[in-house]
């Protein structure tokens, strides 16, 4: 099986250990372990994978040196994963995705050699807190990592997207990210000073407490963020979206942003018109900050309320709200 270049182990339930004569297949680009290779209460199960699964066939070779993409999943019991810096190994890798195991790192050697690694994906991870210095990934994904505190060094990252990642405090030295999603990242407090982000999405953040220092942002979606208070230095801020079904007045912190186009849902129509909203002179700074208000689900019942509370004529909020 020399020349074989994608292998596909599919429920191997008595699987303990990977074969090491997978290193000889020198021509392999693919190798995907995908969900059912393993079960937690069906047989022993992987918790190690050694250096012996990247011994080369040649001792002056690099073992793997085609393999282009890798899925390790399913895994459930495997927790370590030795691959030492010096160990050169995966020269061409440029897909990973990690899921379902219980790894408590990723192996300093993947960062060290996968050169070529492009996106990364990390799934239901549950024991891996930190994830850091990966020179070259410019997609990493990261879902259900229960005990995941910090990301931090991507220098080339562009896409970035975290979510049910409950104890992420840290986010950082991501200096050339352009999209971020958060989603279930409860407890990170401050997210700033990533200077070439141009969408950000946060839902469901119940920690955080500042946005700023953003140049480049130009849409910006928040829902569920009921301890965000400062909103500033944003200045290219073009689409405000906000989302949510509890609130009952519209935050302070849009008040101190510009932006070109407000989107907000049926709730915070509700709010506008409430009794809750502020006085008439808060309410005109308000309506001279923004030159469109687009509403989803608007209601006829708020028609005429809305209307009256914004001070604009019938024909003006009739022009404006065909934008919906």
């Amino acid at each position: 099986m020399n020349f074989l270049q994608y292998l596909d182990l599919e429920q191997c339930e008595n699987l303990v250990n990977l074969p090491d004569s997978i290193v000889k297949l020198v021509q392999l680009r693919c190798l995907n372990l995908p969900d059912e290779v393993l079960k937690v209460n069906r047989a022993p199960c992987i918790k190690r994978v050694g250096t012996e699964f990247l011994r080369p066939s040649q001792p002056a070779a690099a073992s793997f040196p085609r393999l282009n993409k890798m899925v390790l999943k399913g895994m459930v019991e495997w927790e370590e994963w030795e691959w030492e810096e010096k160990v050169q190994a995966m020269s061409r890798l440029e897909k990973l995705s990690l899921q379902s195991c219980k790894l408590r790192l990723v192996p300093p050697g993947l960062a060290s050699n996968a050169w070529a690694l492009r996106k990364l994906s990390i799934q239901q991870v549950k024991q891996i807190s930190y994830l850091e210095k990966f020179p070259s990934v410019v997609e990493l994904t990261v879902d259900w990592c229960p005990d995941l505190e910090r990301i931090s060094n991507l220098p080339k990252v562009q896409k970035l997207t975290i979510t049910r990642c409950p104890k992420l405090k840290v986010l950082k030295d991501v200096p050339e990210l352009r999209r971020l999603v958060l989603e279930g990242v409860e407890h990170l407090r401050y997210l700033e000073n990533i200077p070439f982000v141009v969408e950000l999405t946060v839902v469901g953040s119940s920690d955080l407490e500042t946005i700023s220092n953003l140049p480049k942002l130009q849409k910006l979606t928040i829902t569920r963020c009921p301890k965000l208070k400062v909103l500033k230095d944003v200045p290219a801020l073009q689409r405000l979206v906000l989302v949510d079904g509890w609130i009952e007045t519209l935050p302070e912190y849009v008040r101190d942003v510009t932006p070109r186009h407000l989107e907000v849902t049926e709730s915070f129509i509700q709010a506008m018109v409430s009794q809750r909203w502020p006085s008439t002179t808060e309410m005109e700074k308000i309506k001279y900050k923004f030159d469109k208000i687009m509403a989803c689900q608007t209601i006829a019942v708020l028609y005429m309320q809305l209307k009256s509370h914004l001070g604009l004529k019938t024909s003006t909020f009739r022009r404006r709200m065909k934008t919906c």
